[in-house]
């Protein structure tokens, strides 16, 4: 083959074999006549014999394929219709056979024991619970210290059984393994129930959250689904973020069963997923801070909710709302609701000075219900489970004393500790030098943000960081499984002793036992000797000598006297003190009366 370039000039010539054979015998094969091919027929009618015959022939097969004689035929065809046979087979077999009772070892037992179950008398003999003994009302408020100083009390629910609540959430709460309603909720339901305004006090860890939940509950199935533009249904105020996120869960946790829908909007997350369950989700009850509540109720283009059929208002941990400076909020939103509106306070501790705010938020006509449980309104009550230690610590020490204690606790490797600080810089100093030890630890404070506040919550309560040091932001209403042990690394400053119970009412929640740890300096914890001794002694703690003698001095030797100035070093009449009244008098007496006619 001569190959020529362009030019017309030859350049080379190539000798080329080609073997055509085999295109020489796909061309015959291409050409071969269509009669000389396999022609497959297809016969639609067939003898039904042969149909007969072949069907017979599969249940054989499948008979025995299922007793283990022969295997499955190779066709397609075949194994698909000797399946089918045997399925066949294996139906009209079980349909044949008696049929058995079931032999579940749970069924069984269930079974055994409701046939021992005696036949239960019906000619009006006494019948006592299985749940708790049941007590006269007098006899149960007595057993649990349930006092009120504004009306006389309903009687108590003592069992779920004597609630009028759904027959659902009596199931809920038994399977959440509550044998009978705590005595704050004993005592609550029934007061609102009867639609009065409530005041109730009760130590920290005693169930307040379901006892405003399930009288929400009851009021909400009774108005019925929500119409197309009506808000919710019921408002729960608390006033920080961890407290109401703690009350939405408990919220799904026990109304899912009711098809109960509910929604939670706090500060420092974004709005849109929250403006969007308010607006597209219709939830009945909405957990709330005062301050983003307020945000989305200013939202005007479009609207996203309103509060125009909210008939029911709880603020949970009341007094440090109203004490904290969110009144401004709290007052905004009430008065968007209707007049005619239920109001719940619930706390831990109800100091004078919140008293006369809180009163202009009850709107009953009077009807006014305080509970207090473990004691009255005016008397701050630590929880009698948690045992109390304090120590006496200067300010340089506390760091190694700290890292001491929590060595030595955490030998146990389920021990849960949350240590609290008086400043956020504390809080992250202790955290970042607990990790730089080796040790699994977080920090919850106002100056994280929101997500790294909860992913910090999430590891302390699945364990995975064992100690979380924390400001007062996780002082109240925090409710965390098995924290076995709170340390007060600084004795609050602010209200001093009240913080105190809030921060130690970590521990010892739904009965259980717990300990707390308290620093104790006399350089600055010395005012809150005498208010921390009586705590401790009405709680049935062993007090320190150290701190008793603080307290007998009247709160140590750098604060001011109760007489006025620091008194005169040794008590002396011609003293140089303020108080021992240079220039107004001699003598004691004098200085001392000065002072009370200044006070």
């Amino acid at each position: 083959y001569e190959m020529t370039s362009v030019t017309g000039v030859q350049t080379c010539a190539l000798p080329i074999s080609l073997d055509c054979s085999a295109m020489g015998a796909k061309a015959e094969k291409e050409k071969k006549p269509k009669e000389d091919r396999a022609v497959k027929t297809i016969t639609k009618d067939k003898p039904k014999k042969d149909k007969k015959e072949k069907k017979e022939k599969l249940a054989k097969q499948a008979e025995a394929a299922a007793d283990g004689e022969t295997k499955l035929p190779q066709d397609k065809a075949e194994r698909k219709a000797l399946k089918a046979a045997k399925k066949a087979a294996k139906e009209a077999k079980a349909a044949s056979a008696p049929v058995a009772q079931r032999t579940s070892p749970r069924l069984a037992a269930a079974a055994a024991a409701s046939a021992e179950v005696p036949e239960m008398p019906l000619d009006g003999a006494d019948v006592v619970s299985v749940a708790s003994e049941i007590l006269s009302p007098e006899e149960y408020r007595k057993k649990h210290q349930i006092a009120s100083s504004t009306s006389t009390l309903p009687d108590p629910f003592q069992n779920f059984d004597d609630a009028p609540f759904d027959d659902r959430l009596k199931a809920v709460c038994k399977g959440a393994g509550f044998a009978a309603p705590s005595p704050i909720q004993a005592q609550a339901w029934p007061c609102a129930m009867s639609g009065a305004d409530i005041v109730a006090i009760a130590r920290t860890g005693s169930g307040k959250t379901l006892g405003f939940l399930a009288p929400a509950f009851s009021r909400i199935l009774a108005m019925g689904s929500l119409e197309r533009g009506q808000g919710p249904l019921a408002l729960i105020m608390a006033p920080t973020r961890e407290l109401a996120q703690q009350i939405h869960v408990e919220t799904e946790k026990f109304g899912t069963c009711l098809g109960i829908r509910a929604a939670v909007v706090y500060g420092g997350a974004p709005k849109g997923p929250q403006i969007g369950a308010l607006a597209r989700g219709k939830p009945s009850i909405v957990v709330a801070t005062p301050g983003r509540i307020n945000d989305i109720l200013k939202l005007n283009a479009p609207p996203v909710t309103n509060l125009k059929s909210c008939e029911y208002l709880v603020l949970d941990e009341a007094d440090r709302m109203l004490d904290m400076g969110f009144e401004p909020q709290i007052k905004t939103v009430v008065d968007q609701m209707p007049g005619t509106k239920q109001t719940l306070f619930f706390t831990a501790t109800w100091p004078k000075e919140v008293k006369a705010m809180a009163a202009q938020y009850l709107t009953q006509g009077g009807r006014v219900v305080q509970i207090s449980i473990g004691g009255n309104d005016s008397k701050l009550v630590a929880n009698k489970n948690i045992s109390q230690e304090v120590r006496e610590l200067s300010g340089g020490s506390k760091a190694a004393a700290l890292a001491a204690l929590l060595d030595e606790k955490q030998q146990d490797t389920k021990c849960k500790v949350m240590v609290f600080c008086n400043t956020k810089i504390d809080c992250e100093r202790q955290s970042q030098a607990r990790r730089h030890q080796g040790h699994g630890a977080v920090a919850i404070h106002g100056d994280k943000d929101q997500w790294e506040r909860e992913r910090a919550l999430q590891q302390f309560s699945s364990g995975q960081a064992p100690v979380v040091f924390c400001t007062d932001v996780a002082a109240r209403g925090l409710h965390v499984e098995d924290v076995t042990l709170v340390i007060n690394y600084d004795m609050p400053q602010g209200d001093g002793v009240e913080d105190y119970v809030h921060r130690i009412g970590r521990t010892g929640r739904a009965g259980k036992a717990g300990a707390a740890i308290t620093f104790w300096d006399a350089k600055t914890d010395a005012k809150t000797a005498r208010p921390l001794v009586t705590i401790m002694k009405d709680a049935g703690q062993e007090v320190p000598a150290f701190l008793e003698a603080a307290a007998q001095r009247g709160g140590g030797d750098t604060r001011r006297s109760r007489w006025g100035g620091k008194g005169g070093k040794g008590g002396k009449g011609s003293g140089k003190g303020k108080g021992g009244g240079k220039g107004k008098g001699k003598g004691k007496e004098i200085g001392r009366a000065s002072c009370r006619e200044r006070v």
